[in-house]
């Protein structure tokens, strides 16, 4: 694998996946917006480095990490790391947490791979700008905006939230499993959800929140 296809793969994919190829704007403290850009604006380059892999992957998997930001819409980087001595390279790629989970990194790694081989990674069944547009287009459902009053009364500071509870499903752990009806709203769930953990955090919090 040459310098040359390794770039041409990281290419493919960034210009696959649009969530790579994201800038965060902050307008203010507490207002920002995520904006997708176009391909040939944001693809990385891939920086070449000749060093035993096994020996340079700490270094460079920091310093590939530090060159992370978003608000340059720098959100991936990726080095090849491959000895003069002609044995085989290795990708390492840093991915920023904002556009990509752990299970995201998996379908990156697979495309990469696929890439590199040669064969087309298959499209992504959602892309984040569609997720995020059916998502803003949900926020205006008038069923949801009527219960932004309730919700934001349930979730204001020194609100009671400890009568919110749930009955575990087994036995309690690190996570912890509730039933759920079916047909319930997912919405509704990860509200509750959301209620439930800021009460045990205001318990145990040494000043009010």
């Amino acid at each position: 694998v040459t310098a040359q296809q390794v770039s041409d793969a990281v290419r493919t994919v960034t210009d696959l996946h649009d969530a790579l190829r994201m800038r965060l704007t902050r307008v203010a403290s507490v207002l920002w917006s995520l904006d997708t850009t176009a391909p040939d604006e944001t693809a990385p380059t891939v920086r070449v480095v000749d060093a035993d892999p096994d020996a340079a992957e700490p270094q460079v998997r920091d310093e590939l990490a530090a060159t992370l930001d978003p608000e340059t819409a720098a959100v991936c980087a990726a080095a090849w790391i491959v000895p003069s001595a002609g044995a085989a390279g290795r990708l390492v790629v840093a991915v920023h947490p904002i556009v990509a989970d752990g299970a995201s990194v998996a379908i990156l790694a697979a495309d990469l791979a696929a890439a590199l081989d040669g064969t087309a990674p298959t499209a992504p069944a959602a892309t984040a700008r569609g997720v995020a547009t059916r998502s803003n287009e949900r926020a205006q459902d008038p069923a949801l905006l009527g219960e932004l009053a309730h919700w934001a009364q349930v979730l204001a500071p020194g609100a009671a939230l400890a009568a919110i509870t749930a009955q575990p499903a087994g036995p309690v752990g690190p996570v912890e499993c509730v039933h759920v009806p079916a047909g319930s709203d997912p919405d509704t769930v990860t509200l509750v959800a959301l209620a439930v953990a800021i009460a045990r955090v205001r318990a145990t919090a040494p000043a009010p929140l």
